[in-house]
């Protein structure tokens, strides 16, 4: 197809390129000759202009529909995984609570998923996502793998709430709902909030080995004190402030008198030095016998005031 455009006249019979070229007003005086020269050139069009048009047309309609779509990174990873990049192979290493069903779900890999486009900072928060997860590395190994690596949390204490008995680490964050009989032999504190302060009663605790070993429960009172459970069933009522050294006082009590193995339910160590002890009902009844056997003994023995 030519186009010559001084074959294109007016209505008047006077073509548009004479007229234009014998002026061109609109045109810096030194630029009027090139344009003369322009109008007066031949063009011709490519072959199958039309079809090549119609074509990038399309092509370009179709790469607005996926990037207005947001089907971008969906058509890089089917590419990139046709070219030998899909996740064929994932390593767990670290894990022991932790089974790999849940790592390997939470890692959310789909049939023919690319390596490419696999994005290792959601998939890292998803791991770290589950129970006994503290820290997840993630690393990818070209062309098709995933090397993992898992920080569990260790266990620090049972904590007794709300009818629950949870296992939590140092931190009093809550590991699982329901621990196993093997968590056992850990510190149990009970209480709103006691969870919080289990550092601060594991240390008081190992102030006193010998009493450590006997404790059994401790109980928050109120979010500012412990009652300490022996294995005994005594009860150890500390104070709020000063608690270590009220425990040393029970202590040198035990060792000097046996305190905690004789028959009391209860002792008070809240204020300042003294020690009140409560017997317990079994000891009082035994007491109550023994004051009244005492009682009829000395109304029988002559010179008595009975």
């Amino acid at each position: 197809m030519t186009l010559r455009t001084a074959e294109i006249e007016t209505e008047g019979g006077s073509p548009v390129s004479a007229l234009i070229g014998a002026s061109m007003p609109f045109l810096p005086r030194g630029l009027r000759r090139h344009g003369r020269a322009l109008m007066r050139a031949e063009w011709r069009l490519p072959r199958r202009f039309g079809l090549k048009a119609t074509a990038v047309l399309y092509l370009a309609t179709i790469l607005y529909g996926v990037i207005a779509g947001g089907h971008v990174n969906g058509v890089i990873a089917a590419g990139t995984s046709a070219a030998g990049l899909s996740i064929a192979e994932v390593r767990i290493t670290g894990q022991s609570e932790t089974s790999e069903l849940d790592v390997l779900q939470s890692l959310g890999i789909g049939e023919g998923a690319s390596l490419a486009t696999f994005s290792v900072a959601a998939a890292r928060a998803r791991v770290e996502a589950l129970p006994w997860v503290d820290t997840a590395t993630i690393r990818k190994v070209y062309p098709g793998g995933l090397d993992i690596v898992i920080a569990e949390r260790t266990p620090y204490a049972l904590w007794q709430h709300s009818g629950i008995t949870s296992l939590i680490d140092s931190e009093g964050a809550v590991i699982v709902e329901s621990a196993g009989a093997r968590y056992a032999g850990l510190p149990l504190i009970v209480g709103t909030d006691a969870n919080a302060r289990a550092v601060e009663l594991v240390g008081l605790m190992g102030l006193e080995p010998q009493l450590k070993a006997r404790i059994r429960a401790a109980v928050l009172v109120a979010g500012r004190r412990w009652n300490l459970m022996f294995d005994n069933s005594v009860t150890i009522m500390l104070p709020e402030t000063g608690a270590g050294a009220a425990l040393a006082r029970l202590a040198r009590l035990d060792n000097d008198g046996l305190l905690l193995s004789r028959d009391i339910a209860l002792v008070d160590l809240r204020i300042g030095n003294q020690v009140v002890v409560r017997l317990t009902d079994e000891a009082i009844v035994k007491l109550d016998a023994a004051l009244r056997d005492r009682a009829r003994l000395a109304a029988r023995t002559p010179g008595s005031n009975a």
